[in-house]
């Protein structure tokens, strides 16, 4: 690629180069591009992060209900307690 011409052009100005081409620069068109699309995959993936974001509330701040411990059994003898939670603390503090 062959350098014709260097130089600044001002908006409305006209120049000639050394090899006769002329070039102006008339204007600057000022424009905004906008593209509207519709995706019709985007609902299922907003449900789909409602559905986690939700499941993982409830399981880090919701107590499980009815969620039972075993506890091993002191002596072969025994058989193994199976309590729920609140059950073994009252065993545990006699």
């Amino acid at each position: 690629m062959t350098l014709l011409w260097k130089g600044l052009v001002r908006v409305g100005d006209t120049v000639t180069t050394p090899a006769g081409y002329q070039l102006s620069f008339v204007s600057v068109p000022q424009y905004t591009v906008l593209q509207v699309t519709r995706d019709p995959g985007v609902p299922i993936v907003e449900a789909a992060f409602a559905i986690a974001v939700v499941s993982l509330l409830l399981t880090l701040y919701i107590p499980v209900i009815g969620r039972r411990q075993v506890r091993p059994a002191e002596s072969e003898d025994e058989e193994p307690v199976t309590k729920a939670p609140s059950e073994l603390s009252t065993i545990a503090r006699r």
